[in-house]
């Protein structure tokens, strides 16, 4: 395991209590053990709407979705006032850790653990709340639960390529340079980078094309959604493809 966490720099997140995330993900995967616990754990909240008797999880392991108000679906445990009845009930620990991690995301390299956050998230996105380095105890706690992804002294740049770990940062540096932080687009490619989504293909070329799809994706929605919210759809999306379920 490499040794310290490493933040980005200016970025701020607060949970504002949105409730969008707990409406836009339908594959949340609990394990067995959390699914015991939940099953044990009351679900009755004063606010949650009538109707949601039964098991709060799915047969293959996944948290119920609902009717939500207004149509479309929402998390089982979401109540009337868009907030998290496990939370606001049992408190933090009794939710499940993908929800307790989120917008969080860990990655292990030698140069450390990286902290990548998610642009579907509604705080992340408008830049709400504390500056990361104020949480850094919270999220080394959170960095112990988490599942992580890791890297080891290689990196393969392409099919029977590969590059040593310091020949990389060269790499993700010059790409670096080429974009500019002052824009909305330009801010999440560097951040895609500094979360290391270039490693979590099967190649670096690879990862590439994909985060140059994602880029024109979110090109052709900011005309009618605006850049913030065509690069939450992107983000949301992608996030979709990986959640198990």
């Amino acid at each position: 395991m490499s040794a310290g966490l490493r933040l980005p720099e200016g970025f701020r997140y607060s949970c504002i209590g949105c409730g969008r995330s707990c409406t836009d993900f339908d594959a949340v995967a609990i394990d067995a053990g959390t699914a015991e616990r939940l099953r044990r754990l009351p679900l009755f909240h004063p606010r949650l709407p009538a109707g949601d008797g039964g098991l709060p999880y799915t047969r293959d392991l996944t948290l119920r979705r609902v009717p939500a108000e207004g149509g479309g679906a929402r998390c089982v445990y979401l109540d009337l006032d868009r907030r998290c009845a496990l939370h606001v009930v049992h408190g933090p620990e009794a939710k499940p850790v993908t929800c307790r991690t989120f917008p969080f995301r860990f990655f292990d390299t030698p140069a450390g653990t990286f902290v990548g956050l998610s642009f579907a998230c509604t705080a992340v996105l408008e830049e709400r709340g504390e500056l990361l380095e104020a949480r850094r105890p919270e999220l080394e706690y959170l960095a112990r639960l988490a599942p992580r992804e890791r890297i080891g002294g290689e990196v393969r740049v392409a099919p029977g390529r590969t590059i040593a770990w310091h020949e990389y940062e060269v790499l993700e540096a010059d790409l670096l340079m080429h974009l500019d932080d002052a824009t909305p687009l330009g801010r999440w490619q560097r951040h895609r980078l500094f979360r290391k989504d270039l490693l979590r293909a099967d190649s670096v070329t690879d990862a590439q094309r994909s985060l140059a799809a994602d880029a024109a994706r979110a090109e052709s929605l900011a005309p009618a959604r605006g850049w913030l919210e065509a690069i939450r759809e992107v983000e949301r999306r992608g996030l979709l493809h990986e959640l198990p379920g």
